[in-house]
């Protein structure tokens, strides 16, 4: 018996500088504060969240890294670690935070405001490591 695959369901995002995303549903699971906002929304309409505080291009760094690691089980779609409370850093993580302090800060604010605990926890490492090589 062939089972087919349940359709992944999208929310929409409208992000303050009017950039539109689609993130998936197990992305709610990842912040709470994500989760009030779709919560929030009436029932049975499509699903359209505005974040007034992030720009598109925080929010794309931040659903990046978020999907990622769903992908590779590093942490799980309730947004907790899958292993310990010690982050693991992986070479994927050093590429993906490799960019300017700027981008840097507006996607940790990005972090801080979803709360999304692993995403601020590594990113405040980076950013540390930032500071002190400035």
């Amino acid at each position: 018996m062939i089972m087919e695959a349940k359709p992944v369901k999208k929310i929409t995002v409208v992000c303050t500088d009017g950039v539109v995303l689609q993130v998936s549903e197990a992305f709610v699971g990842l912040s709470s504060t994500f989760k009030e906002l779709v919560e929030a929304l009436p029932p049975g309409e499509e699903k359209v969240v505005h974040l007034y505080y992030i720009t598109g291009s925080s929010m794309r760094k931040v659903v990046e890294w978020c999907e990622h690691h769903l992908a590779d089980n590093s942490i799980s779609s309730d947004g907790s670690t899958c292993s310990s409370n010690v982050q693991v850093i992986t070479p994927w993580d050093v590429e993906f935070f490799k960019m300017d302090s700027r981008s840097l800060l507006d996607m940790l604010r990005a972090a801080y405001y979803l709360e999304i605990k692993d995403l601020k926890d590594v990113g405040g490492i980076f950013l540390n490591q930032h500071m002190m090589a400035t």
